[in-house]
């Protein structure tokens, strides 16, 4: 898991650099919190009786605390990470989930033509969703 970690952090830094979002440095710093808070998070999910709830769970709750203002040097991590564009964190992530559906293939076999309906269901909702908070965003701040 540490591999794929560090394969995400490698391609996210070359995303957000090429992209323009941040020099060099700044993305280096802001993904070595980043992956320093998911290390974080498999440590806490692999420690007894907190082996319940997945690992993205234990991500969010620690990346919430640390960029808490009570936390100390929750600055320092909001303005390291900030310099990240999650945008870049996408595909190598995508790309992953993508590896990893293709070892369950014989259970994506299983779900036939129906994962294809939910599928575009899904797409579907959350494409009419976006367009419709982003219409009434763009009203409220007079944009349009």
């Amino acid at each position: 898991m540490s591999a794929v970690l560090i394969i995400t952090a490698i391609l996210t830094v070359i995303g957000n650099v090429t992209a323009g979002k941040a020099a060099l440095g700044p993305s280096v710093a802001g993904i070595v919190v980043i992956y320093g808070i998911a290390v974080i998070a498999l440590f806490v999910c692999h420690l007894p009786g907190f082996k319940k709830l997945p690992v993205v769970f234990w991500v969010c709750i620690i990346a919430v605390l640390f960029s808490a203002p009570f936390f100390p040097g929750s600055g320092f991590i909001t303005r390291t990470t900030s310099a990240i564009s999650f945008v870049q964190m996408g595909p190598p992530t995508l790309a992953y989930a993508g590896l990893a559906l293709g070892k369950d293939l014989d259970l994506f076999k299983k779900l036939s033509w129906r994962i294809v309906v939910v599928s575009f269901a899904v797409f579907l909702g959350t494409f009419l969703l976006g367009a419709i908070f982003a219409q009434i965003g763009l009203k409220v701040e007079g944009i349009i």
